[in-house]
């Protein structure tokens, strides 16, 4: 899902909440279509390109740090999604922030295995004013994904003084895609109001573009 909302002084944001399909061992084909299909379109539309990008994707970029135990997810699949980061010039804010650090949204209870498969990707100029990369519970119960959250600032915005919250902020948030446990993506401050959920008829705020 692709939305358009306010961020400050008449500039829109655009933000892309995805559930990606399961990679499956060896077999990264569903994946990869996922990421294609939206690079095809991001390329034959490119005023729509997304500011920031979030939610499940499925796949680790890197299984020697992002998986545990570490393995590599099919290449057919991470190289589908380096091609689209690329297009959009969207970076993995969390890793930039912690590029050693070992960390996972996802326990699998039946093996015990664990991966980062939630993150939020975002451009240079956000990640510029960007801080608080936290992953954390989601605080719903029986939830299997922890959320990873960050405030992003606009730098350009006046600081107001007093009982005021300052400079027009966003809170974003990946949660457990689980269509019964909805969460919020990402909650707004300022000029940027509401909540997405990773449902079957996911609740939004501002303008559904795609």
């Amino acid at each position: 899902m692709l939305i358009k909302t306010n961020w400050h002084n008449g500039r829109k944001l655009n933000i892309c909440v995805v559930y990606a399909p399961n990679v499956n061992g060896s077999n990264g084909h569903g994946n990869a279509e996922f990421w294609k299909t939206i690079h095809q379109y991001f390329e034959q539309n490119p005023s729509k390109k997304p500011d920031i990008l979030a939610g499940d994707m499925n796949v680790v970029e890197s299984g020697m740090v992002d998986r545990l135990p570490a393995h590599n997810d099919p290449e057919e699949a991470t190289e589908a999604l380096d091609n689209l980061k690329i297009l959009t010039n969207l970076h993995d804010g969390w890793r930039d922030t912690y590029p050693d650090k070992k960390a996972y949204t996802f326990h699998q209870t039946a093996t015990g295995s664990q991966s980062r498969l939630d993150r939020i990707y975002a451009t240079s100029s956000f990640l510029t004013s960007s801080r608080e990369w936290n992953i954390e519970a989601t605080g719903i119960r029986n939830a299997d994904h922890k959320m990873v959250t960050v405030h992003v600032s606009n730098e350009e915005a006046p600081s107001v003084v007093g009982n005021s919250t300052g400079n027009p902020r966003v809170k974003i948030l990946t949660p457990s895609p689980s269509p019964s446990n909805p969460a919020p993506v990402w909650t707004g401050h300022g000029e940027m109001t509401g909540y997405f959920f990773f449902t079957g008829s996911r609740g939004i705020a501002g303008d559904i573009i795609a």
